[in-house]
């Protein structure tokens, strides 16, 4: 399905499916617009995620001919988000049963949410 979002991302996954090579440039510059509102903000974050996912889901055959911290760094990516809300609901789910929620789930929740934030 055409899409108007993410454009970024899907030229890049189309170059390297037409065996071109990306690389870092540190001294790059970019611009975007970021909304001054919180309502249009999250909007613009839905539809970067979606369009993540979206590519990524297109990029799946790549994978095995980027390099392994590439491929580990797509993967945590996507998986990330999925382990983090079920770790939150297992601790919701022990919360609700036990009235406690055990050290080792609140370090792992605590220690996912860090990771997400700071990568």
């Amino acid at each position: 399905q055409p899409s108007d979002f993410g454009e970024d991302r899907h030229l890049t996954i189309l170059m390297l499916k037409a065996g071109f090579r990306t690389e870092y440039v540190p001294d790059a510059i970019a611009a975007t617009v970021v909304p001054d509102k919180l309502g249009p903000y999250l909007r613009q974050q839905l539809r970067w995620a979606r369009s993540t996912f979206r590519d990524t889901l297109l990029a799946l055959r790549l994978l095995p001919s980027l390099d392994r911290y590439l491929t580990l760094d797509v993967i945590g990516q996507n998986l990330g988000p999925l382990l983090l809300a079920v770790a939150v609901l297992a601790g919701l789910a022990e919360l609700a049963l036990t009235d406690t929620v055990p050290w080792p789930t609140a370090v792992i929740i605590a220690g996912m949410t860090t990771i997400r934030c700071t990568v």
